[in-house]
């Protein structure tokens, strides 16, 4: 996701038809997503509006609107907005916004946001990021619940991957593709970070290629939990450990002055 989709150029403009092949179809189902977060999920009301805002190709949305949500999904892609478009029942809302923009695109607000996917990173600088936060908080009722994953930036800049291959070829209908990840790693933690994925794809005729280049700002677990307080959260609980390289963490919206901070 975008600071704004109306000033930047999306990155995923072309690489949205390959998204799909950067997770395996057990993570395309959501049940990954609903093993990490159900039980906090299901102390919602039933039918409890349910904001993805980093909805990419949709199908975590789909895992939450099979299992009885009133789901929306915004993402700053227009592309990834269309692909979650053909997934994604015709009731589901899907707006087309940054997260700063999101109290704009949505009127009535969600008892829960989901962000996930490692969203975070595209949010920007710190000002950038509160700013996204602040943008999320404004769309939750009070008491509202915000989750969250993340890389955990701090292991990887100390071990500084140049190129990674996650997973093997994986296999799907008659095609065979896998996923490359080149990593550049500035010395300033705060500096611009980059990234450029790849994926190659062959039905065993013709071979294709997707590729896009991203640019994002990581952050430490302590910048992400002050942040999330300047935004108006209150830490309920994470998985954060030192040698883990992705984790989880729950919010709960529990200050609305904090808005007044970015407006």
């Amino acid at each position: 996701m975008m600071t704004s989709p109306s000033d930047s150029v999306d990155p995923y403009a072309a690489f949205a038809p390959f998204y799909d092949w950067l997770a395996s179809d057990e993570v395309m189902t959501g049940e990954p997503f609903w093993n990490r977060f159900g039980d906090v999920l299901t102390t919602l009301p039933p039918g409890a509006r349910v904001l993805d805002c980093a909805c990419g190709t949709g199908y975590n949305a789909l895992a939450l609107t099979r299992r009885g949500f009133t789901v929306s999904g915004s993402d700053a892609s227009q592309a990834m907005l269309n692909e979650a478009r053909r997934r994604l029942p015709a009731h589901v809302n899907l707006r087309h916004c940054a997260w700063s923009e999101l109290p704009e695109a949505f009127a009535e607000p969600f008892n829960a946001v989901v962000c996930t996917g490692n969203s975070l990173m595209h949010a920007g600088d710190e000002h950038s990021m509160v700013a996204a936060l602040t943008g999320i908080s404004g769309v939750l009722e009070p008491g509202g619940l915000l989750l969250l994953d993340s890389r955990n930036w701090e292991k990887l800049r100390t071990e500084r991957p140049l190129l990674q291959v996650p997973h093997s070829p994986y296999f799907r209908s008659g095609q065979a593709a896998v996923a490359v990840y080149a990593w550049r790693w500035p010395d300033q933690w705060d500096a611009v970070h980059r990234a450029e994925i790849s994926v190659i794809s062959t039905d065993g005729q013709q071979t294709t290629f997707g590729r896009t280049r991203i640019n994002f700002y990581p952050f430490r677990f302590e910048d992400l939990t002050q942040r999330l307080n300047r935004a108006g959260f209150t830490v309920l609980s994470h998985t954060f450990k030192p040698d883990t390289y992705v984790y989880e963490l729950t919010a709960r919206l529990t200050s609305s002055t904090a808005h007044q901070e970015h407006t």
